[in-house]
């Protein structure tokens, strides 16, 4: 059947910007604006090879492509959990992938995970508007407007947006895509009946396959020769399995591995049933029960553990290092396992080396592991790996932060090695979700003093990728840990950091609550490394706040501070903060000395890219006040090197906006309009109110 659908394709992408891709979990995700004809985002999961029937349903999803109606681009897929929902979504996305030229984006909500709570919709539209190639910083403060920005991106475009195990309709309304063009499907275990009801969203009450479906998804697993060689069995597994599509590819799974006739297995399955009678089974049937604990009973014993461990990862995802982070089974055997658990269905792979549990599954391999001692160690040997390799990975990254002492690993087999920071941010990228898992668990689970370490390490990386939520989240976390710790070290380095996140989201009070506390104990233990940039943190918010005498008292006393510790990082940062002091209050000549000198301390380190690059806008600004636009414009274009090498969208506009300003005082019209164009692109693309102001700059020229 070809389907289609009318409308125009909206590129919402910045024309000829560089385009940063890297393969997460075998998705795109676009770090800079793509331009037309560009990789778009497929983040739907495979399709099942054993996929079979489903015709009527199949026909409500494509009715999604040819409606006329404006109300009905939406469809809810509910019922029981196993019965295939997820898999039916993922098999029509594949199918149709080419009446989505624009993408499909795919979140899964966590409605029914066991492990950890439903996604909020703020977490869902961040992967979205990052697969959609918005920087992390350019991203809104509040879920609204992160709302409303996605709608802004979406609009006029052909894409598919796929809301996996929903939880209720407040958690899907947020996530909805604008205009008539995208479709949306949502699956869920409740019905939605607001969201339904609200929107015209088309319904499918999804029921397990008819005994033909479920015979043939069977027979496909087993070959046709077998099956019809002993079709009674068959029908006896299919009952068994209540036609439930994950308890038979389950079946499958462990039939092919096997031996013995049919009937033979049929049997011990039949014995399996018996042993469960009684049991207050709830979701899903005995029969599912059955399948699944016959299945894992015939798993080797290694197979069996890491099986009942990796139920523990609090992540979407796990790899085979994690895994055998949690079940303490080496490297080479831990993969040897995985196999083993993804040919009998117990596990899914969705990438080379990247694999997930169903939350059934999840929760019955949870119910195997009861004692709380060997969860525990689980975790913290997650969170020990995770630590060390974190750690690894921050080397590469030209940290401001002193490195923590470290415990020798608990396994050393797994330690990470990296070549260079691109392979350090790639490993990042790719665990970033699972580890801020992990210093989030309740702390009876994971130690704490695990927590507020693994935060600490990950503040280069989340703070220069823009992750501004997950940068606050983290520390606030590490705080809540530190606290219970009594490490007064601890303490007030996670209040510097917790600062420096509020700073990052404009929060300013809240900022120097937690900075002023920091520097009582930084003051107190004669820590002068900690006071050298908790100082220089006040002092930048006393001159966003406009308070002179405080911001040159704090300045200066950075730089003392920064001159006496002997960190020359700090000291590039100290020498830049005075002069751009100097510079904020009318002071060119003094700013230019001190400017230029934070300068030649950064070009000596090569470690501190951000630092560098504000610095060299300082110089372009300060340039500029002393009539010297040669000078300026060569130091803002340095600067938006650095910038666009980043992928910072915010701070592109500001350089942009800076050379316009530089152009139009030299009397280069046309250069100016140029700079204008490049910052109301990227303003456009994030939705950003001040388009209108460069847009009435531009209008402006127009008139000139």
């Amino acid at each position: 059947m070809n389907v289609s659908w009318g409308g125009n394709q909206v590129d919402g992408a910045v024309p000829g910007a560089v385009v940063q891709t890297q393969a997460v979990n075998g998705d795109i995700h676009l770090h800079q604006a793509a331009s037309a004809g560009e990789l778009v985002p497929r983040q739907v999961p495979p399709s099942a090879d054993h996929f079979v029937g489903r015709i009527g349903e199949l026909d409500i999803l494509d009715s999604l492509l040819t409606t006329d109606n404006e109300r009905a681009h939406s469809c809810v897929v509910n019922g029981m959990p196993g019965v295939g929902k997820s898999t039916l979504v993922f098999h029509w996305a594949h199918s149709r992938s080419g009446c989505f030229p624009d993408g499909q984006l795919y979140v899964d909500l966590r409605g029914a995970d066991p492990s950890a709570p439903p996604m909020p919709p703020g977490e869902a539209l961040r992967t979205f508007l990052d697969a959609l190639g918005l920087a992390p910083d350019s991203w809104p403060g509040d879920l609204s407007r992160q709302s409303a920005l996605f709608r802004s991106l979406t609009a006029g475009r052909r894409m598919l947006i796929v809301l996996d195990n929903a939880s209720d309709s407040r958690q899907v309304e947020p996530l909805l895509p604008g205009g008539s063009a995208c479709r949306v499907v949502v699956t869920s275990r409740r019905l939605l009946t607001n969201f339904i009801a609200r929107f015209g969203a088309r319904r499918i009450a999804l029921e397990p396959p008819s005994l033909d479906e479920a015979k043939d998804m069977l027979t496909r697993m087993l070959g046709a020769e077998r099956a019809a060689a002993e079709p009674s069995a068959v029908a006896r597994f299919i009952d068994y399995a209540d036609r439930l599509p994950l308890a038979v590819a389950i079946l499958g799974g462990r039939l092919v591995e096997e031996r013995l006739s049919l009937a033979a297995l049929s049997v011990q399955v039949c014995e399996q049933r018996s042993c469960l009678d009684g049991l207050d089974t709830g979701e899903p049937g005995l029969g599912v029960r059955a399948v699944i604990s016959w299945s894992y009973r015939a798993l080797t014993p290694t197979a069996a553990t890491v099986f009942r461990m990796t139920s523990m990862h609090p992540g979407p995802d796990f790899t085979p290092r994690s895994a055998a982070a949690l079940s303490g089974v080496d490297l080479a055997a831990t993969r040897v396992a995985l196999t083993e658990l993804v040919r009998t269905h117990l596990i899914e792979q969705l990438s080379p080396g990247r694999y997930r549990m169903h939350d059934l599954l999840r929760r019955y391999a949870r119910e195997l592991t009861t004692e709380a001692t060997v969860a525990e160690t689980a975790i913290a040997g997650l969170a020990d790996y995770y630590l060390h390799a974190a750690c690894a990975a921050n080397e590469h990254l030209g940290s401001p932060w002193d490195s923590l002492p470290l415990a020798p690993p608990r396994a050393p087999g797994l330690a990470e090695g990296f070549a260079s920071s691109t392979e350090a941010l790639a490993w990042l990228d790719t665990e970033r979700a699972g580890i801020l898992a992990t210093t989030s668990m309740h702390h009876d689970v994971v130690p704490d003093a695990y927590v507020w370490r693994l935060a600490m390490t990950l503040v280069t990386y989340l703070d220069r990728q823009g992750h501004r939520y997950d940068f606050l989240q983290s520390q606030r976390s590490a705080l809540i840990a530190a606290r219970r710790t009594g490490d007064g070290w601890a303490i007030a380095m996670t209040q510097r950091l917790l600062g420096r996140a509020h700073i990052r989201l404009e929060q300013l009070s809240e900022a120097v609550e937690h900075l002023e506390s920091a520097l009582v104990y930084f003051e107190s233990s004669g820590d002068r490394v900690g006071q050298a940039h908790t100082c220089y943190a006040l002092s930048y918010i006393a001159v966003v706040q406009r308070r002179r005498d405080d911001a040159l008292v704090l300045a200066r006393r950075t730089l003392d501070l920064a001159d006496g510790c002997g960190r020359r990082v700090w000291l590039a940062k100290a020498t830049g903060n005075l002069g751009w002091w100097h510079l904020e209050f009318g002071e060119p000549d003094q700013a230019l000395v001190l400017i230029r000198r934070a300068l030649d301390l950064f070009r000596t380190l090569r470690t501190e890219p951000d630092g560098e690059a504000h610095t060299l806008e300082c110089l372009g600004r300060v340039y500029a006040e002393l009539e010297l636009p040669d000078l300026a414009l060569n130091s803002y274009a340095e600067a938006l090197h650095h910038r666009r090498h980043h992928g910072s969208f915010f701070w592109q506009v500001r350089t942009h906006r800076l050379i316009a300003d530089t152009q139009r005082a030299i009397g280069d019209r046309t250069a100016e309009r140029q700079a204008l164009e490049e910052a109301l692109r990227i303003l456009v693309r994030l939705s950003d109110p001040e388009a209108g102001t460069v847009r009435s700059r531009l209008a402006g020229l127009d008139t000139a």
